[in-house]
């Protein structure tokens, strides 16, 4: 039995706070997926630390793959080209195949 994909699109605060939740709140009744043409997300809270102090931007920056394979979800590195209903086609990714 195929498990409903739920596809995040965007891997910024507000789309990694959403997979988290999901994460928490669905478990493994659902597959998470997270589409964002970055492969690194930024930790907000240290940005102004980056700005004021000298701190290397490095300092606030995190990888996507590794902290979404830890709470066993997926990542697509993609610019997504177009939104359908049930489809997501990023340009250089095919999702569900066609």
């Amino acid at each position: 039995m195929n498990k409903p994909r739920v596809v995040t699109l965007g891997g910024g605060f507000a789309g990694l706070r959403l997979l988290y939740r999901l994460s928490h709140a669905l478990a493994d009744r659902v597959d998470l997926v997270l589409v964002d043409e970055r492969s690194t997300s930024f930790a907000k809270p240290v940005l102004p630390e980056v700005a004021f102090t000298g701190t290397p931007v490095d300092h606030a920056r995190f990888p996507l793959q590794s902290i979404l394979e830890r709470r066993g979800c997926t990542f697509i590195q993609a610019a997504v080209s177009y939104v359908a209903e049930q489809l997501v086609a990023p340009k250089s990714y095919q999702l569900f195949g066609q």
